[in-house]
């Protein structure tokens, strides 16, 4: 019955589709995936005996499925669909494993560590968030999994306190302003929200109960005035069997030396020992950013807020934790920790990622060396939202990235080899048409299109390849950057062979291999979010019969660019009928539309070397803020070479037992060596600390060792 209701519908398109054999094509396969769907599902209704209205909704779905599916391959969609599993990387174990959906909802629980809103995000956030987007696309949109993505918010902390009191602001209205200016960002990055927002202020009586339940089934205890510490070794030597090195690997749980601000703390078992709430502290904490609880009145600990919200909303699985490589530990150390001793699990969160270290022209980025760059400094003077999404997408995600002005170049320059693929198969399709309606010329034959054809199915699975093994997307965009070479040499060789005459005829360019090409790279780039290529619609060969009586801007910019292109060629092939008098202001001419006259419409021209050209999105500003940009790259060269120079001389005239002694703001006592022993407040450092001051003092010798053998007469 099912085909029956379908067989006139079938017929009707058969008919229309006699005229083109791409059409016909497709309508047969379209018979030939309903009458599939209906042979297949016909022997599982053989087999298990499912009632006949149960077969007609299968069928129904069955061939909607494989009609959309075809369409999306035949039109050079990206939407081709793939039997791969998608797999990646788990930080914690170093398997690649497939995502893992919630038990209950089916779906995959999703949770990302987000801001503490103290200050503007910067260039750091922006890799990680735009990054990390960049795979939720990826998995909701191209590998059609469903995503259930929620985003905890610390808008309580100690940096959250100090930046409110220096501006005289209520902690909670500061935590408020800053969250609203970091979701700015993220929007004008292109970074999807999350599906839930989770603050810590608004989860403080589930992050109590969350806290009393680790203390009942005992691996946490009160330190006194208020304060509760998670307790490793209690932890450690329980029955289940947990170890609390997730992250890290340590010989003992006493050879970390925890936090330092919470040395100070009596009732501190052990140093390893984090807190899981702070209590009051008169003259430091305040009373409207303080929540009383059975042990005593205080705030929740950094670590435990993840751990309580993501349980309160997803339970005791978790199918994905994302964050910064340096949230690795102790945050989400001790985030698996309580939630196991929470759970009386032995581990907690399916599959943990990671994005790597962000580095500025090869140092870390800090205020102190004046290469700290907030998300909007850099929108403002740097580069687009679309140009860092690409230089994300050329590093993979859990690599460290080297942030350099040499590789957004290079992402810029990708994209723009992309809309110089676009901006050529337009000028082609335009004077093709153009050429056949002045000189009413019978296209005699199309140049063969088989090998890009080719082309195209392979750069599909390719992609999908890549992007299926830990969401590999530097191979998909070189993947996607082929095709768009073999696509612009299929073009040259297809001009060449079209310019050739035979007769009163002209071989023509199929430009159809080359739109499929153009589409797939274009749905590609969308899908990754590139903003750009949002709205690009599929290219046609009959535009104008669409958007007839609509003239946009690039339509004019490219009126503007085609006829001072043939103005120029006209010129140059005049040969000896134009002496240089008469052809030297008309090229001039030529020049002035491309730089002064496109530019008021927003637009760049760029001549290519095969005779065409291309048109991107260019601006007086962008003009400006580049001559601006590169004024002040000078400048901060020679800063950073100035700096370089004191720094040299400062370790060639200290020695490296000497380094330290000047920091008497710092440190009260030192032993033989130069090594502080105690702080101003004659409290003893910490084994952790003492050893990071040995390392930096062994490379002070070695850097002067090679700075005096430059100059030994200093």
């Amino acid at each position: 019955p099912g085909l029956n209701n379908g067989g006139p519908r079938l017929l009707a398109v058969r008919k229309v589709c006699l005229s083109s054999f791409r059409l016909r094509f497709l309508a047969f396969s379209y018979i030939y995936f309903v009458l599939g769907s209906y042979g297949m599902i016909s022997r599982k209704v053989w087999k298990k005996g499912v009632s006949s209205t149960s077969v007609l909704s299968i069928l129904r779905r069955t061939r909607i499925s494989h009609s959309k599916r075809f369409l999306g391959t035949l039109r050079g969609g990206a939407a081709l669909q793939s039997p791969l599993e998608l797999r990646a990387v788990d930080s914690l174990s170093g398997e690649k494993k497939p995502f893992k959906p919630q038990k209950d909802t089916k779906a995959i629980s999703w949770y990302a560590c987000g801001p503490t809103v103290y200050d503007d995000a910067h260039l750091g956030h922006a890799r990680t968030y735009v990054s990390f987007d960049i795979l939720l696309r990826i998995v909701v949109d191209i590998f059609h999994l469903n995503v259930e993505y929620a985003m905890g918010v610390t808008d309580i902390d100690d940096k959250i306190i100090a930046r409110a009191r220096e501006t005289n602001e209520n902690p909670l209205h500061l935590a408020r302003r800053f969250e609203n200016r970091f979701f700015e960002d993220l929007s004008r990055l292109n970074v999807r929200f999350p599906m839930v927002r989770l603050r810590v202020t608004e989860h403080i009586p589930e992050i109590i109960n969350f806290i009393q339940k680790i203390i009942d089934n005992g691996y946490a205890y009160d330190a006194g005035d208020g304060n509760i510490y998670f307790d490793v070794k209690a932890y450690e030597s329980g029955s289940l069997g947990f170890s609390y090195s997730k992250f890290r690997v340590l010989k003992d749980a006493g050879s970390w030396g925890g936090e330092v601000s919470d040395e100070n703390v009596s009732g501190k078992r052990s140093p390893a020992d984090f807190a899981l709430w702070k209590g009051f502290k008169s003259g430091i904490d305040l009373d409207e950013y303080s929540w009383e609880a059975p042990w005593g009145k205080g705030r929740p600990g950094w670590h435990i807020e993840c751990s309580a919200m993501a349980t309160n909303l997803f339970g005791e699985e978790l199918s994905v934790h994302t964050g910064g490589i340096d949230l690795q530990f102790p945050h989400h150390n001790n985030e698996i920790a309580q939630c196991c001793a929470h759970h009386s699990t032995v581990s907690w969160g399916h599959t943990w990622m990671h994005t790597g270290h962000l580095n500025i022209e090869g140092l870390k980025m800090s205020k102190s060396l004046k290469n700290f760059v907030t998300i909007r400094e850099f929108l403002e003077n740097t580069a687009s939202p679309d140009d860092l999404r690409m230089f994300c997408l050329l590093h993979h995600y859990s690599a460290p990235v080297d942030f350099t002005e040499r590789g957004i170049m290079d992402a810029r320059s990708i994209l723009n080899k992309f809309e110089a693929l676009q901006s050529r198969i337009n000028y082609l399709r335009k004077t093709s048409a153009s050429e056949e309606e002045t000189h009413g010329i019978m296209r005699s034959r199309a140049i063969p299109s088989l090998e890009i054809h080719r082309s195209i199915t392979k750069a599909k699975h390719s992609v999908l390849d890549a992007l299926s093994n830990d969401f590999d997307t530097p191979l998909a965009v070189r993947k996607l950057l082929n095709l768009s070479t073999d696509t612009q040499r299929f073009l040259d060789e297809a001009s060449s062979v079209s310019r050739q005459k035979s007769g009163e005829k002209f071989a023509r360019i199929d430009l159809h291999s080359a739109e499929d090409a153009w589409n797939v790279i274009a749905n590609y780039m969308s899908l990754f979010g590139i903003r750009r290529f949002n709205n690009v619609q599929e290219i046609d060969a009959e535009p104008e019969e669409k958007n007839e009586g609509k003239v946009s801007i690039l339509d004019i910019a490219d009126a503007i660019a085609a006829c001072r292109m043939g103005v120029r060629n006209a010129v140059k092939s005049s040969g000896e009928t134009l002496s240089a008098s008469q052809s030297t202001p008309i090229l001039k001419w030529t020049d002035a539309a491309r730089d002064s006259l496109l530019p008021i419409l927003g637009k760049k021209l760029n001549d290519l070397p095969d005779g065409t050209y291309r048109i991107t999105e260019w601006s007086e500003r962008q003009q400006k803020l580049e001559k601006k940009r590169r004024k002040e790259d000078d400048l901060n060269r020679v800063e950073r070479e100035k700096a370089a120079n004191e720094n040299a001389e400062m370790i060639r005239n200290t020695p490296a037992e000497e380094m330290y002694l000047k920091d008497t703001d710092k440190y009260l006592k030192f032993d033989e060596t130069g090594i502080p022993t105690h702080d101003v407040e004659n409290n003893p450092l910490s084994k952790n600390l003492k050893k990071k001051l040995m390392k930096a003092q062994r490379r002070h010798a070695d850097r002067r060792a090679k700075l005096l053998e430059v100059s030994p007469s200093n």
